[in-house]
């Protein structure tokens, strides 16, 4: 039986932190106090990663983009909300942004 918990993103950033130290900071931080985040440098480091995982070349200012749609909705999700409805979201929101 597979891994039910498998996260590709964080597989990929682990494998390669050198490529991706932001990416690799941010999924790692055990923080309570929050923690400051370099919003284009993290979009140029997702950029990479989906490029090199995807079908097609997308830009860091996609990828803000994308997150600046996603964004307001992820942060109204109740805190038990299902991942079929959030991965649902996530989706609308890269067709939002499809150039």
């Amino acid at each position: 039986m597979g891994n039910l918990h498998n996260k590709p993103l964080d597989d990929d950033v682990e494998r390669d932190q050198t490529t991706y130290p932001l990416l690799h900071s941010l999924i790692t931080a055990k923080t309570v106090h929050g923690l400051r985040v370099d919003c284009d440098g993290l979009a140029a480091e997702l950029a990479a990663l989906w490029s090199v995982k995807g079908s097609e070349t997308i830009t860091a200012e996609r990828v803000a983009g994308i997150i600046s749609t996603f964004a307001p909705v992820a942060a109204a999700f109740p805190l038990h909300e299902s991942m079929e409805n959030i991965f649902s979201q996530a989706r609308e929101a890269l067709r939002a942004t499809a150039s």
